[in-house]
């Protein structure tokens, strides 16, 4: 092609951009006007390769090369104004031309479908971890939740949240305990040590549901209105753990391994003060070695007197019961506040605990006697607390330090602290110690034993949590041939099930010689001799869910449609096969649950909105995929495009991939869709869009214009799903 290139450079270009119009439309085409128009076609083509060469062509620019190609190719060969030799040499390389840009064509197409591929590959292991993920959270929030009802004898739950803007790793309304994933960056990862701390965060916010005041009471209101939030909830988190683990000494373990990952994963962050120390003194279930090093170590930073009341106060407040002690409580709270340093409307991260989280304001807190009740009685502690006497060094060392802040220190019981090394970090042996209890509590057989049921309950957790709300409906009765249909559905499942139950084929060519029928039949019925014993198939065994569209688009048809759905399910349920039924809009919503029997009437929706069926295949996905079902199936009636096609298309490409027979009925616009059948044939990135935007990579397709044919055709679907999974499980 240079050398076409190098013997028209002669020839202006400026000749072609400027010849007169009225020439250029005959159909005249002159040997000069060719050389001009080769050299511009040429040029494109030199252009083409080079960006080819470099990864850098687009489609459109081949595409209309290639048309100009074509277009004086068949000037050429039409005209009879150039000499032949050159007709014949112009004909042959511009038909090499438009070869080798067809070449072009297809390799940047396959090229593009193989990005795309990789593309669609990424988002669905993105989708897949996310889905596990998810699943993961959901069977360990029913485990705790259940687990949450039985102890406190209320209807709790539990959710994972994300919201990175709160510091706590957890917190509770009175009803419902939040995990905080932004926090809990573990909180799938189901280690000994990351499920043992999980189980002591999760006892903890329950201890708060059974024994906190909630946000009503004369104790929050005056906490709120003295500003002393952090003070109480500080208090709270003793008190109410030494009343749970005193109730239920089996939390204990938990707890004490989450209040060492708190210290672990904090350590730096001011951590020796007033604040900490009151924790490791009020926290008796711990370690005492651990604790008596933790308050040695405060001697650097507090005086021996602020050591001895702080202790006295936590010792009072732990030991109080609610209701009945709101004002001792009040009173403690008063005097432990001039040594908190936090602030007291705002939560710190660094605290140890939910602190500063807000008063329970659902549910109702354990009554006077059951607090009474987890109260511990003739407790022996055998700490040793700092007397005046062990200040004497730490003061000197520190004179330098207090006379050059007297200007500033105030004559307050909270700076007896003096300003001593503040920000000092626990020593390495402290944190050695920590480390090695922490072993200790996970090589524990009753911690070992707890997360092996945890696990084992999270995997045998088979029912899906279903977030979605309920569907609007109205109940009417079907009309008679809805009604008629189901009932023939049904009684046609049944019969296909009696056929594949376990029975004796009689009268076969081989198996089991019939010594009856042998003794009275001749020698030319030997095909009859024989009984053959026939296993059966449990393919009747269904689990399926259909999905249906109440976009705005589904209007006119939204009471046909919803009867044919309802006949759907009640002639699966003929074979005591279980059916979910999902609407889809703007948001999914649940029509029918899988338990919820199909009974004489019928649930109508209203149509609305858009067509956005990703959360509704989220949970088809979900449901099928843990199924235990031996044919599982996957309905979706819609009209139209879907918004989120990508991740829809996944989700169903993965069901496929695991045994689900996925079938769309598109309802509404079967000439439409017999069109793009027609172009698609033969015809490789139309089929791919068709795969895409209308059959949304579903094993089974079907157009249909009425209910009733939709009705035909699922009950058709179900029919032979059936028949061909008894054979294969033959």
């Amino acid at each position: 092609m240079s050398a076409l290139s190098d013997k028209y450079k002669e020839v202006s270009t400026w000749h072609y951009y400027n010849r007169d119009s009225e020439f250029h439309d005959t159909e005249m085409l002159d040997e000069d006007l060719l050389k001009i128009l080769i050299f511009k076609v040429s040029q494109d083509f030199t252009e083409v390769c080079d960006r080819y060469s470099h990864n850098n062509a687009s489609s459109y620019k081949v595409d209309s090369t290639k048309d100009e190609a074509q277009s004086l190719l068949s000037e050429v060969d039409n005209t009879t104004q150039i000499h032949d030799i050159h007709k014949a040499g112009t004909i042959k390389v511009l038909s090499e031309m438009i070869n080798r840009l067809d070449t072009m064509l297809d390799e940047i197409k396959h090229k593009r479908y193989q990005d795309e591929l990789e593309q669609e590959k990424k988002t669905l292991e993105r989708m897949e971890f996310y889905s596990e993920t998810t699943s993961k959270i959901d069977s360990l929030t029913a485990v705790y939740a259940k687990a949450d009802s039985v102890l406190s004898s209320e209807a709790i739950d539990v959710k994972v949240v994300n919201e990175p803007d709160k510091p706590n790793p957890a917190w509770t309304d009175g009803k419902i305990i939040s995990l905080n994933k932004a926090v809990l960056d573990d909180i799938t990862n189901l280690t000994d040590d990351s499920l043992t701390v999980l189980n002591g965060i999760n006892y903890h916010e329950l201890a708060h549901i059974l024994f906190s005041p909630r946000v009503s009471t004369k104790f929050a209101k005056w906490v709120t209105e003295k500003q002393y939030l952090s003070t109480c909830q500080l208090l709270e988190d003793i008190r109410i753990e030494t009343k749970l683990i005193t109730m239920y000494p089996s939390t204990k373990p938990f707890i004490e391994a989450t209040f060492y990952r708190h210290v672990l994963n904090t350590n730096g962050l001011n951590t020796l003060r007033p604040e900490f120390f009151a924790r490791v003194y009020g926290a008796k279930h711990i370690s005492l070695d651990i604790r008596q090093e933790l308050v040695n170590q405060h001697k650097q930073v507090l005086t021996a007197e602020v050591m001895q009341d702080i202790a006295s106060l936590v010792n009072e407040y732990r030991l109080l019961s609610y209701p009945r002690d709101y004002q001792k409580g009040m009173d403690i709270i008063e005097k432990f506040s001039k040594y908190v340093s936090l602030p007291q409307s705002n939560a710190q991260k660094e605290t140890v605990g939910c602190s500063n989280q807000p008063f329970n304001s659902k549910g109702r807190p354990a009554g006077q006697k059951e607090q009474d009740y987890a109260t511990p009685t003739g407790e022996v502690d055998n700490l040793e607390l700092p007397t005046e006497s062990d200040n004497t060094d730490t003061d000197t060392d520190n004179t330098n330090d207090t006379d050059s802040n007297a200007d500033t220190d105030n004559n307050t019981d909270s700076n007896k602290q003096s300003n001593k090394t503040k920000h000092s970090k626990l020593s390495d042996n402290a944190i050695s110690e920590i480390n090695k209890r922490m072993n200790e509590l996970l090589s524990s057989s009753d911690v070992k034993q707890k997360n092996k049921d945890i696990r084992k309950s999270i995997s045998n957790e088979d029912s899906v949590r279903n977030p979605l709300r309920k569907a609007s409906h109205e109940l009417s009765n079907p009309q008679p041939t809805y009604s008629s249909m189901a009932t023939k559905f049904g009684h046609e499942l049944e019969r296909l099930r009696t056929d594949l139950d376990p029975m004796w084929e009689r009268e076969t060519p081989s198996g089991r010689l019939n010594i009856q029928r042998a003794m009275k039949r001749d020698i030319n019925s030997l095909d009859t001799l024989f009984d053959r014993w026939h296993e059966g198939s449990d393919a009747c065994d269904i689990e399926a869910v259909i999905l249906l569209d109440n976009s705005g688009s589904m209007w006119s048809s939204m009471r046909e449609v919803c009867q044919a759905t309802w006949a759907m399910k009640r002639g699966i349920e003929k074979i005591e096969g279980d059916v979910t039924v999902l609407t889809f809009n703007g948001m999914a919503r649940k029509l029918y649950e899988k338990h919820e029997k199909a009974n004489t009437t019928y649930r109508e929706v209203f149509s609305s909105g858009c067509t956005d069926p990703l959360d509704a295949i989220r949970l088809a996905e979900q449901i099928l995929t843990k199924s235990k079902r031996q044919t599982r199936l996957l309905l979706i009636v819609t009209d139209g495009y879907w918004s989120n096609e990508t991740p829809c298309n996944l989700m169903i490409q993965k069901m496929n991939s695991v045994g689900v027979i996925s079938s769309l009925v598109y309802y509404g616009a079967k000439e439409y869709v017999q069109s793009r059948l027609l172009e698609s044939k033969n015809n490789f990135m139309a089929e791919r869009e068709l795969q895409k935007q209308i059959r949304h990579y579903c094993t089974l397709f079907n157009a249909v214009d009425t209910p009733a044919d939709l009705l035909k055709v699922a009950t058709m679907i179900v029919k032979e799903r059936i028949k061909e999974v008894s054979k294969v499980v033959a």
